[in-house]
């Protein structure tokens, strides 16, 4: 309910992306997104999603059904192109707010795999690796970045966010969503358990 004594309810989708009744006016509108932080099992069981797939969901704000390879993947070609208000910086910055809060990665690059699949290729103590054989904590970080990135929200909340990862990674991934609330000057809500 607003000061006008308007108000909008705000429902899910089948495929939990959000649904107005009635779309909300300009004022009404805040930037927020839910994320349901990916513990790897989506990484897993990744399919082929061409760019104009992702954007299309990304500009219908659902998440759910994306996975942070693609969006990271989808901003690198349209970066390239110079589309969808996407420049080759807006690729650039990402990779290096990953190494901010990741140092020990080095040359971070998405790609595509020979199934035509996106996926992150990274060197890390002088070793390239793929994004599947990495610790959950770097899988979970990338997710909330990639989608509070795209969305441009700054209001994040998260649904159960230490699932999957160990105690210690959960205080670690904790520090870097507190560092990225105050880089980014967010509000973020977490639901746990």
């Amino acid at each position: 309910d607003y000061d006008d004594k308007s108000s909008v309810a705000l429902h899910a989708t089948p495929h939990y992306g959000p649904r107005f009744d009635p779309d909300p006016t300009e004022e009404q509108k805040f930037k927020s997104v839910l994320i349901f932080p990916d513990v790897g099992a989506n990484l897993l069981r990744r399919q082929h999603k061409t760019p104009r797939n992702v954007m299309d969901n990304i500009e219908q704000r659902n998440y759910a059904v994306l996975n942070s390879l693609e969006i990271l993947y989808a901003v690198k070609y349209y970066s390239q192109k110079g589309e969808k208000g996407l420049t080759s910086e807006s690729y650039a910055s990402i990779l290096r707010e990953i190494q901010e809060y990741f140092p020990e990665i080095e040359e971070v690059d998405s790609d595509r795999t020979e199934d035509d699949i996106a996926t992150l290729n990274y060197t890390e103590y002088g070793r390239k690796l793929d994004i599947l054989y990495s610790g959950t904590g770097l899988k979970h970080f990338l997710d909330v970045l990639l989608k509070r990135t795209i969305s441009q929200a700054q209001v994040v909340l998260l649904d159960e966010p230490e699932l999957g990862l160990h105690p210690d990674l959960q205080r670690q991934f904790i520090e870097y969503l507190r560092r990225l609330a105050e880089d980014k000057d967010l509000q973020i809500f977490l639901a746990t358990h």
